[in-house]
């Protein structure tokens, strides 16, 4: 997606990438919420770490003319462990701890916000630290469905940083202007529960997923998506437990045989295991 027209042939945004595929910048128009402007993206990996901005997208935000002749980033996110157990091997998902706004105001309102994820990686609640650093006080939480539609949003503190915020649904973030979720190489709408460009791999690459558009085969529940193109799981860990107390074979139970018939389901189990970072005695 590099390029976005409204009805009347009017661009409303536009999007640059870099070699990797990772979109570094999006421009947008008087037509967006957010008014015109252009947001740099900065990366480690395939987390965004910083950005910039030449224009304020929230009131009393400090703004930045261009990357090249300032230092002082919009906003810096902090990264950890994601749902893989290591850092970027879910591709980020669950894996957002903080962001913090205007980290080198000279206006004193630099914030610092604390993201909480549930089980799947989506940001559930933010918590902002106050100014002295001595307390805290939750400001944010989101409701998704299976498929990341927000169906409930709650401003527990009236400041309306639970609009402001875009890291939301597997921990990616939301255009204002379309309500798409970037993922890093497909664009994602939760109220269709789709993808909004096809996969790169192709199609019919596996017999269930031979739908281009299709969200992690229909089950976000027990899958997750690393940057638009596979999907994780947490099967390794049903899998393991197969193999800890395995079937009897016609009631003569006979181990070697079972392994031997059971060669490719063993590889899968090894394999989940390794995505997903399970401990190997769950």
């Amino acid at each position: 997606l590099t390029e976005l027209i409204d009805e009347g042939s009017e661009t409303v945004a536009k999007y640059v990438y870099d070699y990797l595929g990772r979109r570094v910048m999006k421009a947008t128009t008087s037509e967006t919420p957010q008014g015109t402007g252009t947001v740099f993206f900065i990366y480690d990996g395939w987390n965004v770490i910083a950005e910039y901005e030449d224009s304020p997208a929230v009131a009393g935000q400090a703004a930045a003319t261009s990357i090249g002749n300032t230092d002082a980033p919009t906003r810096v996110l902090c990264w950890g462990r994601d749902l893989s157990g290591s850092l970027q091997g879910a591709g980020g998902v669950g894996g957002l701890l903080s962001v913090i706004e205007n980290p080198q105001s000279q206006i004193g309102n630099s914030k610092t916000y604390y993201f909480g994820a549930d089980g799947n990686g989506n940001i559930a609640t933010i918590v902002e630290r106050d100014g002295s650093g001595s307390g805290a006080e939750e400001v944010a939480y989101y409701g998704y469905d299976a498929f990341g539609y927000e169906f409930h949003a709650f401003d527990l503190d009236g400041s309306g940083y639970i609009s402001e915020n875009r890291w939301r649904f597997s921990s990616k973030r939301m255009d204002e202007e379309t309500g798409f979720y970037y993922y890093g190489f497909r664009y994602y709408n939760p109220e269709l529960g789709r993808w909004l460009n096809r996969d790169p791999i192709g199609e019919g690459w596996k017999s269930y997923e031979v739908n281009i558009l299709l969200f992690i085969v229909n089950d976000s529940i027990n899958y997750y998506d690393i940057i638009g193109l596979q999907k994780g799981s947490k099967l390794g860990k049903d899998l393991l437990k197969e193999l800890i107390d395995p079937p009897t074979l016609g009631g003569n139970y006979n181990f070697p045989e079972w392994v031997l018939s059971n060669v490719n389901k063993i590889k899968r189990c090894i394999q989940c295991v390794k995505v997903d970072g399970e401990v190997m005695q769950e």
